[in-house]
């Protein structure tokens, strides 16, 4: 590591991922460290790169489905002795064989459950599936065949065929609350008002959300216009580096919702090294974008005043209570982490300021 790192300074070479290290001799040491250096980039004309967004509007139809659902929200289940049908809230117990009704063979793997709950109308489970449970009755039991789609995320269950047995063990429906001052006030968490400004309150919630879903949305036509006007080549290892972050961070995102990742790999039918092969597009796209990030900002010598970061860290501060204040101020100290990648993020933002503007035609 040693005599690595004063080879790399003693040539002034900006290494952009780990070395592959050959020995050649063990004594004395010798050896070949191959590295990946950081590539010219170019971005094509990148001035001329348009992209808006889109100014959002609320409808009363989508103000008032807002409101439903928020009182869909709050709504009470009661179990109640009918036959099923959309929007009830059932339990059942199954088992899935392999093959149709009358060939029904054996069980098939990770297709029983007991007490299972369902929406129905959800279209939350395999295609078919809820609309076989509608016009049951609790104790009512149910075989039917279906045919899971031959895009369906568990590989081994692809275009198969599989018979269910089902009993409806419990069956509810729910009884919505009344629109009344109450239930406007419990929305937006003690307010008192009326209809009307209560559904002004909704319109702005709508607006907002649909705001930075624009921006969103212009955001992403930009990066992909600046990665195709993007002229760069790089080593593979870079590739592989970031194939390895992402990786990380999907197997984190998996065993957060409670998923052993073990557990994910075997439902999913497909191995690891699958999965980050499926992922080195994406790993491509983001070391073209941060390349193409680099060179803008280096064109228009974009850079953060420290009069822009100051007032960019108060801002922040105002966002927690006076407790957390010495934390905040300890982070965003110089010797801190944090004001470094607050520069980062504000320099980002100046690249995508230059470009998202608002079009109220488009």
């Amino acid at each position: 590591n040693e005599t690595y790192r004063d080879a790399v300074s003693k040539n002034k070479i900006e290494v952009m991922a780990r070395p592959k290290v050959e020995i050649k001799k063990e004594d004395p040491l010798e050896y070949i460290a191959t590295v990946a250096i950081k590539p010219t980039a170019a971005v094509k004309e990148y001035k001329k790169i348009k992209v808006s967004v889109k100014e959002p509007k609320v409808t009363d139809k989508e103000i008032k489905a807002a409101i439903d659902e928020l009182l869909k929200g709050k709504g009470a289940w009661s179990d109640v002795t009918r036959a099923a049908k959309n929007g009830d809230r059932a339990e059942l117990d199954f088992q899935g064989y392999e093959g149709t009704k009358a060939e029904k063979g054996k069980e098939a793997d990770n297709t029983k459950s007991s007490n299972h709950p369902l929406i129905l109308g959800s279209n939350s489970f395999v295609p078919g599936f809820e609309e076989e449970v509608i016009g049951m009755k609790v104790g009512d039991k149910k075989t039917f065949t279906l045919t899971f789609p031959k895009e369906y995320h568990v590989k081994d269950f692809q275009g198969k065929k599989i018979t269910f047995e089902a009993e409806l063990k419990r069956l509810e429906e729910q009884k919505m609350p009344e629109y009344n001052e109450d239930f406007m006030k419990e929305a937006t968490n003690g307010m008192k008002t009326n209809k009307k400004d209560f559904e002004a309150y909704v319109k702005d919630v709508l607006m907002q959300k649909k705001t930075e879903d624009a921006h969103a949305a212009a955001e992403a036509e930009l990066i992909e216009k600046l990665i195709k006007a993007t002229k760069v080549e790089f080593s593979d290892q870079l590739v592989a580096d970031e194939t390895e972050v992402i990786f990380a961070d999907y197997k984190k995102q998996m065993e957060s919702r409670g998923i052993p990742f073990e557990k994910h790999i075997e439902l999913s039918g497909q191995k690891e090294e699958d999965i980050k092969k499926g992922m080195e597009e994406e790993a491509r796209k983001r070391i073209v974008m941060r390349f193409a990030m680099d060179y803008i900002i280096e064109q228009e010598k974009f850079t953060v005043t420290d009069s822009e970061l100051k007032k960019e860290i108060e801002m922040v501060k105002q966002k927690y209570p006076a407790s957390e204040q010495p934390k905040i101020d300890e982070y965003y100290s110089e010797a801190g982490e944090g004001s470094l990648r607050l520069k980062n993020m504000m320099i980002v933002s100046k690249v995508f300021g230059m470009y998202l503007k608002k079009d109220a035609k488009k």
